[in-house]
């Protein structure tokens, strides 16, 4: 049906990669779809076969938060995407870095308090718990727990009070 080389499958994926690890926010499936349905001509099938293999090969983590599942790039992601950034091309990279340049207003620069989790192959839950201000992150922490209610029982506590924690945490190492 769809006739495409294995460079290209991988400057797809390599694309992918890249628009989640560059988003400024946690992204979710409608809008990396857009995103790349608009800014690349990707095909809406092929993005959502390519991203099941970078799920599946653990590239890239879904994140859970308030039954809402959103993507977040693993290491391994980083160092493939490291190791193959020259597929991609300058235009390319200049696209996705420009899209999201443009989305970060100044005037929404204000405290973002994430918490969400992802189940690991384990079986376990990896909690990640941040805290950003003005698009820096403050403070940032990944826990690992044996269930879901743990898992979200730990990001219902870190939206309710972050400052609390984030202190607590500190107090104990200063």
């Amino acid at each position: 049906m769809y006739n495409i080389n294995s460079q290209e499958i991988a400057r797809f994926k390599l694309i992918i990669l890249y628009t989640i690890k560059e988003s400024p926010t946690l992204i979710d499936n409608i809008k990396l779809t857009e995103l790349l349905i608009d800014r690349f001509d990707l095909n809406y099938f092929l993005i959502q076969e390519y991203l099941i293999e970078l799920l599946e090969n653990q590239y890239v983590a879904e994140l859970k938060d308030d039954n809402e599942v959103k993507y977040l790039i693993t290491d391994k992601g980083t160092q493939a995407l490291d190791y193959l950034k020259d597929i991609l091309g300058d235009k390319e990279k200049s696209i996705l870095l420009n899209l999201f340049n443009n989305s970060r207003n100044p005037k929404q620069q204000k405290e973002d308090v994430i918490a969400d989790y992802y189940l690991k192959e384990s079986g376990e839950y990896n909690v990640n718990l941040k805290l950003i201000e003005k698009d820096e992150i403050l403070f940032s922490l990944y826990v690992s727990v044996p269930t879901e209610s743990q898992a979200k029982l730990l990001c219902k506590k870190w939206k309710e009070n972050p400052v609390f924690y984030h202190k607590s945490i500190l107090d104990l190492f200063i």
